[in-house]
This record gives C-alpha cells, structure tokens and sequence, in this order.
C-alpha cells in the first residue's frame, strides 16, 4: 500500500476574523426586507385586494379590434415572444423590444413592449 500523502489543509491553520460581529444574548432581530404589512397583506391575500380600473374596459376578441385609442380587455394565449435589441447610442432610446404574439380563436395579435433598460435588467420569464 502506497503511504498517503498530507492534505493541503494541514499545512494551514485557520483564522478567526477580528471583525466578527459578538453573539448577541437577547432575541435575533429580524431586518425587515422593506414591504409594508398591506403589501404582504395583498400578495398573500388577492381576492381581498383586487384591482378596479379607473376607466371601463370593453371587451373584445383580436378580429374586432378597430385602430385608434380606446380601453380594450382581450383574454389569448401568448403562443411565442423574443426580445429585440435596439442599437441606439441615444442616451434615452429605447433599448429593447420585447414582441408577444398573442392568439385567441378569432385572430393572432403581436404586442411590442419596447425599454429604456439595458437587456440584462428586463428578465420577465426567469
């Protein structure tokens, strides 16, 4: 049998770091993670909070959207989406497209929503 040879952590010793934090005695207090009691209240309790739009919102299928504004409700399903990069050296510009397609049984619909954020920050499907 071959004699084993040391392990590399024999040949150090560890080191206790001088700006540890004491143990505290009393109870361990909680930092908070910036949410008021109502926002906690309202993500774990929807049905209690439920949003009312301001306007009222007809509607509608995909084949009977008519262009121009107005305040139109639409149920799909989102059946692809990919994100296109705008190169603009514009410090305002937008710099990103995300593109949804959105189909429901009357039509298909292409939704752009377009940032200002670099591509990295906007992350909505992970």
């Amino acid at each position: 049998m071959l004699p084993q040879s040391p392990s590399i952590q024999s040949f150090f010793q560890t080191e206790v770091s001088p700006k540890k934090r004491p143990a505290t005695t009393g109870p361990p207090s909680e930092a908070g993670d910036g949410f008021t009691l109502e926002e906690i209240e309202a993500t774990l309790q929807p049905e209690l909070h439920k949003w009312h739009p301001r306007v009222h919102y007809e509607e509608v299928e995909i084949d009977s959207l008519v262009p121009g504004p107005g305040c139109v409700a639409l149920m799909g399903r989102v059946v692809n989406f990919y994100n296109q990069a705008i190169l603009s050296k514009a410090p305002q510009a937008a710099k990103g497209c995300l593109k949804l397609v959105v189909k429901d049984d009357t039509g298909v619909l292409m939704v752009p929503f377009t940032f200002s954020l670099p591509a990295a920050v906007v992350d909505l499907f992970e």
